[in-house]
This record gives C-alpha cells, structure tokens and sequence, in this order.
C-alpha cells in the first residue's frame, strides 16, 4: 500500500511541471515559483482530500487560489514596504539589516513579509552554480562572493534606516551554505566593492547539508583535493569561525522535506562514504552520539544536529527547530527570523 509520503512525492514529481507552468502563464517567474511551492504545500497538508486519479485538476484549483491570494497581498506587502521606507526618526529606527542569500527560487514574497515585519531587507541574486554537476566547481569558491552582498548591505544600510550592527543574514536550501559561510566569518572579503564593517549577529539557516553528503561530491572528497576537505572543516570546526560575541543561530528544518538523504549503516562500515569526510574534520563520532544514524540515513536534520552540536561547544547562541513545512520559507520561519534579533 502506498503511503502518504510515497504518494505526495509520486504527485509532486508527476504535477509540478504542470502546475509551475500554469502560474507562469498567470505571473512573473519568481511568483510562479513562489506558487507553485505554496500550491504543494496545501496538497500536503490536505492529503487525505487529494483525488486519486484527478490529482493535476485539483492542484490546478489550489494554484487558482493561491495566485488570487498573492496578487491581493502584492498590493498590501508593497505598501507595507513603501511605509517601511519612508518611516524616519528615532522612536521607529533603525531597523535591523537582513540580508537573505536566495536558493533557486523567488525570494520576493519573504523579502515584502520581513520588511513588513520592520526590517530592511536586501535579496543577494539568485544563488545558482552553473556546474552543479561537476563537484570540483560546485566546493566552494563561489560562496566568498555572498560577502560582497552582506558588505554592499551594510555600507549603504543607514541610506534605508537600518544599522549594520544589527546584520542578519538568511539563507536555506540552495542559499543555506553560502549564509552559513558568510555567517561564521569563513568568506574571505578583500575583493569586494565594501568589506564586511560589522560581523554579523543573527544567522538563520534552513534546509541545508553542509557535510555534503549526496554521492556527486565523493569523488571531490576521495581525490584529495584540499578546497573542499577546508570548506568542510570550515564549517564544523569552530576554531576556524570568526563571529561576533553577540551572535545568535536559528536553524530550521522541514517535517516533511523532499531533499536529499542517503543511506549509511550504523557503525558505518569502512567503505562508508562518512570516512571521505572524516579525513576533513573528525565527526562521526559525534554524529554516532547524536543519534543522527540511528535510522541509518543522513538527511538535512542530521547536519543541524551536527551544526548545533559544534555551535554550543564553542558557546554560539543556537537554537535548533523542525516546523511541519514542506521545503520553502513560511511564516514561521519569518518569525524565527525575527526572534533572535537584538
């Protein structure tokens, strides 16, 4: 019998063309993203009304509602922005600076809902890497380059009523790793336009998997490459951080996410793809203790397990939550975001 998550992903992989195609016919690219993650979001949480067999037409009603939604709040997110901006002297400022690292998906909507909440928000460019399936590309040159965004932010930060003391960065899926390097003081900023004035002091991180555990990355590990065997103990060895005092971490993770996991046995053999990692910063052991391979399977959850274990033994301000989402930002990130601000 097929369960419900087995069904959901059947659906999801069988309609999502479809349904993304059919919001942007209605809508610009980034709100038909937007839509269509939202429109699966719905089909989870109302599973068990899903037709079988008329599946596609009735996903096709959610989207109609869902696009109606959005383009009724466009109008009062917009103006919600526009009053944010305009909004001057001292009793309503300054606002704190987010800096939102985007995967690849429109980032639009978060962008107006964080405003709206009082804050200045700046949306780097999608973060996309054109050699995705080349792991030597994809680890990791590229993510020194979110530390242009975040310093851009911040010099041009009181121009808008924020202050670049109060700096969040932001960032999950696709965008996740690039926010936690910049977070963590790992990015290397000598050749930006402005250089990083104030360390950041609130990082927000969902949906990620910094161990780099899907297998197109094993052959980067098993070559001896150092770049990647150094980006992986950047981020789990805090003797490589350089963080404000005032740092505070929110990591997030999805109940029912449809990313990566892998198997991997518990103890790990010694032919486990954990050992290629190991070789770069010693954590198995750790992970073994956290329970993390007690369903023999590494998923997204598991490296926050990891993350917010080192995050505590260097004394970081960490918390660690699963919301019962689906893979994209909600309101209850939006207020997690907001809960570890200064």
């Amino acid at each position: 019998m097929e369960t419900d998550r087995r069904r959901f992903e059947r659906v999801y992989d069988d309609c999502y063309d479809a349904i993304f195609r059919y919001c942007l016919r209605r809508t610009n690219r980034e709100d038909a993203l937007d839509a269509a993650a939202e429109t699966f979001l719905v089909a989870w949480r109302r599973r068990a009304d899903v037709p079988i067999g008329r599946e596609l037409p009735w996903l096709y009603g959610v989207a109609g509602r869902v696009l109606a939604n959005q383009w009724r709040g466009r109008v009062r997110h917009e103006a919600a922005l526009a009053n944010l901006r305009a909004v001057d002297g001292p009793d309503d400022g300054p606002w704190p600076l987010i800096v939102v690292i985007p995967p690849q998906m429109g980032v639009d909507y978060a962008a107006r809902a964080m405003a709206q909440r009082g804050a200045v928000t700046v949306v780097a460019e999608s973060w996309t890497i054109d050699g995705w399936s080349d792991p030597a590309a994809y680890l990791y040159p590229e993510m020194d380059r979110v530390a242009c965004v975040v310093g851009w932010a911040q010099a041009h930060a009181a121009d808008y009523g924020a202050s670049a003391e109060s700096t969040t960065v932001d960032g999950y899926s696709g965008g996740a790793m690039p926010a936690t390097w910049v977070g963590l003081g790992l990015a290397d900023d000598t050749p930006c336009p402005h250089q990083i004035s104030e360390l950041p002091t609130g990082l927000v991180v969902g949906e990620s998997q910094p161990l780099f555990h899907h297998q197109r990355w094993d052959p980067s590990f098993a070559s001896g490459d150092p770049e990647p065997r150094a980006v992986l103990d950047g981020f789990f060895n805090p003797q490589n951080w350089n963080v404000s005092a005032d740092l505070r971490v929110a990591l997030w993770s999805a109940q029912h996410p449809l990313g990566e996991t892998r198997s991997v046995e518990n103890p790990p053999g010694d032919d486990s793809w954990l050992w290629l990692r190991e070789a770069a910063t010693p954590f198995v052991e750790d992970f073994i203790a956290l329970g993390a391979l007690d369903d023999e399977r590494v998923d997204w959850a598991d490296n926050a397990r990891l993350m917010e274990y080192r995050m505590q033994q260097a004394g970081v301000d960490v918390q660690n939550v699963t919301y019962d989402i689906g893979h994209l930002n909600t309101e209850q990130v939006y207020d997690l975001i907001f809960s570890i601000r200064h």
